[in-house]
Order: C-alpha cells, then structure tokens, then sequence
C-alpha cells in the first residue's frame, strides 16, 4: 500500500511495479544492477530493495502522471546517484535513463 491505494511489485534485475486493482500499466525501474560475478558493473544501488523504496519508485512515478487511464504503455525509470529519472520511452528495461527529474 502506498498513500492508500494497493501495489504488486518483483525484483528481476529490475523492479517491476503494477498497481493492484489491475494488471497494468506498469512501471520499470533499473539501476544498472550488476551481481558480483560482474565486477566492473557500477554495482547495485540501492543495495536492498525494500518496500520504503517501491513506496518512493510509486510517489515519483506518480509525481510524473502514472497509472495513466489514456494508455497502458509502460513507465520506464532509471534510479542512480540516490535520484530517480525518467527513461526514454522507447527503452527497454536495462537501457540507460537519460532525464533527470
């Protein structure tokens, strides 16, 4: 639950949030996660996902208008350097953000 409304969430090498009441439209949020076998990855950020920061993925992409009732288009997020940004529209999960909100 965050501010009330329900939420369904996985970690899959990136975090994948769906609101509760319905199967879509989700949002992505990928970090450029590496494991320990890849060590010249910029390394997992955050360290533990926790529902505090699945709370603080939902409030930001709400800030930025999801769930959307227009589409059902994912939202893709990227998350470094403490902040989270807003992906490209047309990226995949595990491509790189490029606009920081």
């Amino acid at each position: 639950m965050v501010d009330g409304r329900p939420f369904r969430w996985r970690f899959n090498d990136v975090l994948v949030v769906i609101p509760g009441d319905r199967s879509g439209p989700q949002f992505y949020v990928d970090w450029g996660w590496r494991d320990w076998l890849e060590p010249d990855g910029p390394g997992a950020e955050p360290h533990v996902v926790t529902p505090r920061f699945v709370a603080e993925a939902v409030r930001f992409a709400a800030s930025l208008g999801w769930p959307s009732t227009a589409g059902w288009a994912p939202l893709r997020l990227g998350f470094q350097g403490g902040r989270f940004t807003a992906a490209a529209t047309d990226a995949e999960p595990g491509a790189a953000p490029d606009t920081a909100i």
